[in-house]
């Protein structure tokens, strides 16, 4: 129980990221924002409806899916259109020890006749402007040809950041990821050690 007070508390913090805040910038220090290095990773997690498989960081405790809906019913962007992107986590983990936070997920958007790309342009001006009070940084980087935006904003005592990319369907997916300040240094490694370790997978029709 007090698990879930911890993680419910860190997403409340997550959520007040996006309504207060400085200014936006560009970051230097976001590209290249991997590492290849397993040793600190747990074992690999393929998902072939996220058309992915990564390995988690060692010691992250995979949460309930009922934590992962709370995220989910207060993660929406509307276009003003009367269609809203939503993020849909499919995975949530937590550290104890240092109370970071991370889900992973698909962004869905009701708009067919749009393609990944529009989608992925649109959802990245939404997140923009959503975040845009924040003391907010974004950059991008690429690895195996696939290119990953980032988007950093900073609370008090926390840092979110918001992965997004594309897999080989177009689909977008998302990782966002809390961490405390206190922790940052080496938890940061531990996140672009776990985006190291990303590779994209051919989705099968059935």
């Amino acid at each position: 129980m007090k698990r879930i007070f911890q993680i419910l508390f860190i997403i409340t913090l997550v959520l007040i990221l996006v309504k207060c805040g400085k200014d936006e910038s560009s970051d230097s220090g976001l590209s290249n924002f991997f590492v290849m290095d397993k040793s600190k990773l747990a074992a690999e997690i393929t998902d072939q409806n996220l058309g992915i498989s990564f390995q988690p960081p060692n010691g992250w405790a995979f949460q309930s899916a009922e934590l992962s809906k709370k995220i989910e019913s207060r993660n929406k962007l509307s276009t003003g259109e009367s269609k809203n992107f939503q993020y849909q986590p499919v995975y949530l983990f937590f550290s104890d020890s240092t109370f970071s936070l991370l889900s992973i997920g698909e962004v869905n958007y009701p708009d067919t006749s749009m393609t990944g790309q529009m989608k992925i342009n649109l959802y990245k001006n939404l997140l923009s402007n959503k975040l845009k009070k924040d003391k907010l940084a974004i950059g991008t980087f690429r690895k195996s040809n696939t290119t990953f935006f980032q988007f950093k904003s900073e609370k008090e005592n926390f840092i979110n950041y918001k992965i997004i990319f594309q897999n080989l369907s177009g689909q977008i997916l998302q990782f966002d990821c809390t961490l405390t300040k206190q922790n940052a240094e080496q938890e940061l490694y531990l996140l672009k050690s776990l985006l190291g370790s990303i590779s994209l997978l051919k989705i099968e029709n059935n």
